[in-house]
């Protein structure tokens, strides 16, 4: 599994970035079926850090997730657990609201 981080007109240092693709992996690295993630940043119309994540899989469609906060640093993390139910909730639906 690869993951992909970008940003797009965002001012986002290589500090910020590499911790992105830390807690996307993290989040992933234990679904085999994960194939890539695309992890990118970019502002929106209130000047907040939005974070928008699509994951591509074996098998069916992508799945997205979509964060935002006032810096980078809540925003991947927001992302990063957002990553974290919606991989749950497709592959261990058993576990989910435990």
């Amino acid at each position: 599994m690869r993951v992909f981080v970008s940003s797009e007109g965002a001012a986002i240092g290589p500090q910020i970035l590499a911790y992105a693709e830390f807690r996307m992996f993290s989040a992933l690295a234990r679904y085999p079926a994960v194939q890539r993630a695309q992890v990118r940043f970019r502002h929106d119309a209130e000047r907040k850090v939005r974070c928008s994540v699509v994951i591509d899989l074996e098998d069916g469609p992508p799945a997205k997730a979509h964060a935002s906060g006032p810096h980078a640093g809540v925003t991947i993390d927001r992302a990063a657990e957002q990553v974290v139910r919606l991989m749950r909730r497709r592959f261990q639906p058993d576990t989910v609201g435990a």
